[in-house]
């Protein structure tokens, strides 16, 4: 009897060598795969780019649309709008639960101001609409953590950029079919700044500025270079022409911080730290001492377009109600407490026109913290996984500074309809995960790479 030149080896059950693959690889994408991710694109990209607000109120005048969000299941088409969406949600979780559960403890910061936001219509002034409120949120959380376990950060890349480059090219058809719709034009002040398909100038603003840093990174990957220069060439068209001067600062700093990173992380080593810090605090006093100087240049009042009076406003209602607040939703509130800013004001601004003072309002200090700590646990993560060069850690940490810069003149954080926040926790959530795990990689899928190293079924054949 002969001898096999290549006998093959025993390999016991337990061992975590596979002698064949897996009947489908798991990292292709089946037909309902695409649809799923075709329907979610939709979703995000949304009529103007908000999946709850009243997309029928886009054509009537802006002045009009803080009303709408008040009472959105008055419009039939946005009702319907939402209905399908709910649906499709618990589709999702019911088909990939198994997933969503083990990624859970990469959200788990996310998850704990969610939780407690969640509990605000036991104190709110109207449950139902703080319920809804948290009802979307909740949502959009489903979402970003589908497409953080089942897609690769360089996929999500790819998505998000082929999302902003349709929305950028919505914005120039609505100009040329009517240049009055796509412009501010009831606006005092700004009647020639665009708004495109959003609902308002400085919400083009935002998701233009959001585009640009996200192109930009695309551009490291050759097979949607072509589509990340045409996203970042129109984007910075809309940041200009939708003169929004906050998003154009967001924008700015967002890239001198990448650029100082870049440079502290591959050229300069440590002293670009201490030369970043310098300048930063340098140009900050400079800002303060000459401030309307400052606003001058961008075409802006001293009082920042009305936003500090807006601010004083709201501190005096906080100071009503500051360890829990008024409520999630409070601005769609029909209240006295509302009415006395909008009465006191002149006007009705349909937020507080600063992230962190808008979530104090609205679910008090206890809720602020705890939203504070989950950007800080993000940028703490960040910034461990940059002293590793990990790949794609760099465009994460700028999404997370660029909310934080936006916020500081915008509520972006839980305005309501938005979908913006998606982009927020997906960004959190992959640099949780590279800090948990030093191994994990920007081109495989989360839950791949999680069942890697718990289901010898997903290891190729013959890996050791």
């Amino acid at each position: 009897m002969t001898e096999l030149s290549n006998p093959v080896p025993y390999v016991p059950r337990w061992s975590p060598v596979i002698t064949q693959p897996p009947a489908r690889p798991l990292d292709k994408k089946g037909l309902l795969d695409r649809i799923e991710t075709l329907i979610l694109s939709v979703i995000l990209l949304g009529p103007v780019f908000g999946c709850f607000f009243p997309f029928e109120a886009y054509f009537n005048p802006q002045v009009f649309t803080v009303s709408s969000m008040a009472a959105p299941h008055e419009y039939v088409a946005t009702t319907i709008l939402s209905r399908f969406i709910t649906v499709f949600i618990f589709f999702l979780m019911a088909r990939h639960y198994r997933v969503y559960l083990k990624c859970l403890t990469d959200t788990k910061f996310i998850l704990l101001f969610l939780a407690y936001f969640a509990v605000s219509p036991v104190w709110s002034e109207e449950p139902w609409i703080s319920a809804r409120e948290i009802f979307h949120l909740g949502q959009f959380f489903i979402i970003s953590i589908h497409f953080f376990s089942l897609y690769s950060l360089r996929d999500n890349i790819k998505i998000l950029t082929r999302l902003f480059l349709v929305s950028a090219i919505m914005c120039f058809g609505v100009f040329l079919v009517s240049p009055t719709l796509g412009r501010s034009t009831d606006l005092a002040g700004y009647e020639d700044a665009w708004r495109g398909v959003y609902n308002n100038k400085n919400a083009l603003g935002a998701a233009a500025s959001l585009a640009v840093i996200v192109a930009f990174y695309a551009l490291t990957d050759k097979k949607n270079r072509i589509t990340a220069i045409a996203c970042l060439m129109l984007n910075l068209i809309l940041l200009v022409l939708c003169r929004s001067a906050s998003s154009v600062v967001a924008t700015a700093v967002c890239g001198g911080i990448a650029v100082a990173i870049y440079l502290q992380r591959h050229i300069v080593g440590r002293m670009a730290s201490v030369v970043g810090i310098f300048l930063g605090v340098a140009g900050l006093a400079a800002i303060i001492a000459t401030g309307k100087t400052f606003t001058k240049l961008l075409n802006r009042s001293s009082d920042l377009s009305g936003r500090t009076e807006v601010w004083r406003f709201v501190i005096a209602a906080i100071k009503r109600h500051p360890l829990w607040g008024y409520g999630l939703g409070f601005w769609g509130f029909q209240t006295r407490d509302k009415l006395n800013i909008w009465m006191g004001l002149g006007w009705a601004p349909p937020h507080a026109h600063d992230d962190m003072l808008d979530i104090t309002l609205q679910v008090g200090l206890f809720g602020t913290i705890l939203y504070i700590f989950s950007i800080l646990a993000a940028l703490y993560a960040g910034w461990h996984v940059l002293k590793r060069n990990a790949p794609g850690a760099l465009v994460c940490v700028v999404i997370v500074f660029s909310y934080l810069v936006h916020g500081l003149t915008e509520t972006v954080s839980i305005f309501p309809g938005s979908n913006a926040v998606v982009v927020l926790y997906i960004a959190e959530m992959f640099l949780i995960k590279m800090y948990a795990d030093p191994s994990f990689v920007v081109d495989k899928p989360r839950f791949l790479q999680t069942l890697d190293r718990s289901d010898p079924a997903t290891e190729p054949m013959g890996a050791a």
